[in-house]
């Protein structure tokens, strides 16, 4: 079995980007340290920024936009050698428990599913398989930047009502800064409580869809 790990990534052009290039260095040490995988990076406005170590395949862009980035890691991942990726977004923060992530990798390694997920990270540390992935794609009107719902919770849950899924029972002690809105560094840190409040409405009416009788309002898109 041969896994591989799929970023995007995004550095911005104002006073935010020093801090996400220094975030994802120390992110790509960590994955080196513990994984020691291969890795695909969507690589968007990246400019003058290289990476020297690893075993690292950068694809590079300009800004493609949340989704469409997304899409794009799908893509080459079809057309690499590998059988399953790991997928994270370029700013996760790992501990330094090493036996949390052996036993992560050793959950995947000994279940034959499509598409496993670590309960509360929805996009990041799933993990699908090449057939699996061939299976679903990102809708690419789902954007939210533009207020169009979350591109993630929507194909996890794709993913899960489609593919033979897997919750992985690991408490990986990692920190997604993504997730959290009053991170000014953040990707998601917008300021715009309005666009957050459409995003919310509008992937809760297409998750209510896809899951249907199986739909639960609380934590509805585990």
């Amino acid at each position: 079995m041969k896994i591989c790990i799929g970023i995007i990534s995004y550095f911005p052009d104002d006073e935010k980007r020093r801090v996400r290039i220094d975030r994802f260095r120390s992110l790509l040490s960590q994955l080196n340290s513990h994984f020691k995988l291969p890795i695909i990076i969507v690589a968007q406005n990246w400019k003058d920024f290289r990476v020297e170590e690893g075993n690292v395949a950068i694809f590079s862009y300009n800004k493609l936009g949340i989704t469409r980035a997304r899409s794009t890691l799908r893509k080459h991942f079809i057309n690499s050698t590998y059988d399953y990726m790991i997928m994270l977004d370029d700013d996760m923060e790992l501990s330094d428990n090493q036996v949390d992530y052996d036993l992560y990798l050793r959950a995947i390694e000994s279940n034959k599913k499509e598409y496993y997920y670590v309960r509360n990270y929805l996009n990041n540390f799933s993990c699908i398989s090449k057939y699996g992935i061939q299976k679903v794609d990102y809708d690419l009107s789902i954007d939210p930047e533009q207020g169009t719902g979350f591109e993630d919770w929507i194909f996890h849950t794709k993913c899960k009502k489609v593919l033979d899924s897997m919750e992985l029972d690991t408490a990986l002690p990692a920190h997604d800064r993504t997730y959290f809105l009053n991170d000014q560094f953040s990707t998601w840190n917008t300021g715009n409580e309005k666009l957050s409040k459409s995003n919310n409405a509008v992937s809760l009416g297409i998750i209510r869809k896809l899951r249907g009788n199986d739909f639960d309002s609380g934590r509805n898109w585990f």
